[in-house]
C-alpha cells in the first residue's frame, strides 16, 4: 500500500490555498496546523467542494472561517454527547 509522504506545515499552507482556502494570516494558519491534523481540517471542506472528484472549493472559504466552523461542530458534539 502506498502512503502518501508528510506535508510540512509550509507545504499543506499551500495545499489548502491551492483547493481554494483563502489564507489572510499565514502565522495563524501555521499554528492551528501544528496542533491540528491537516487532514482533519480538510475533512470540513468536503461540502465545499466543486464536485465529489475534485478538491477544489467552490466557492472558495477563508482559513478562519473553516477553523471556526470545525471548533463550532466540535463544541457542539461535545455539549450533545453529554446529554445523551
Amino acid at each position: 500500500m502506498d502512503l502518501k509522504k508528510p506535508y510540512s506545515i509550509d507545504e499543506q499552507i499551500q495545499k489548502l490555498q491551492e483547493h481554494g482556502v483563502i489564507v489572510e494570516d499565514v502565522a495563524f494558519v501555521r499554528n492551528v496546523l501544528q496542533r491540528i491534523s491537516y487532514y482533519r481540517l480538510t475533512g470540513y471542506t468536503l461540502q465545499y467542494r466543486i464536485n465529489a472528484n475534485s478538491s477544489n472549493l467552490n466557492p472558495v472559504i477563508k482559513f478562519e472561517d473553516l477553523y471556526s466552523m470545525m471548533k463550532l461542530i466540535n463544541y457542539f458534539v461535545i455539549i450533545v454527547g453529554s446529554d445523551i
